[in-house]
């Protein structure tokens, strides 16, 4: 029998972005600290004619385990590609975000701020919003 504990990850795939896809990535660190992050926000979108098709956003570390801002990336789906559907989707992934305070990344609320500076900050560069 396998010891599922001792294996270890080898690689891993995914598929490449379509025409209609793109993807952000954001981490926020204090310069001379260590390489914890303070928080760390990816997304992927998927934008046809103006609205978004899906998003997927992951979030970490602001909760026990690095997830998916479920309620965000619903709020995404079909909505107009437009940077009041962004800052609504910002709010809905800092109200899921339950950090904690910390010594080395910052107050709880610090934190759930940055979450929503980061979300809307990844969400307008995949949307190319950020351009405009």
């Amino acid at each position: 029998a396998v010891d599922p504990s001792r294996e270890i990850l080898t690689s891993v795939r995914f598929s490449c972005l379509g025409a209609s896809q793109h993807g952000a990535y954001a981490r926020l660190a204090r310069r001379r600290a260590l390489a914890l992050p303070m928080l760390a926000v990816a997304a992927v979108v998927s934008v046809t004619q103006g609205r978004f098709d899906w998003a997927r956003i992951a979030l970490g570390p602001v909760a026990p385990t690095p997830f998916r801002s479920a309620r965000a990336e619903a709020s995404l789906a079909l909505a107009p590609a437009t940077a009041q559907s962004i800052a609504r989707a910002a709010q809905l992934a800092s109200e899921e975000a339950q950090p904690r305070s910390s010594i080395l990344r910052g107050t709880r609320e610090y934190r759930k701020e940055m979450v929503q500076v980061l979300v809307r900050r990844v969400l307008s560069e995949a949307t190319g919003l950020d351009q405009a």
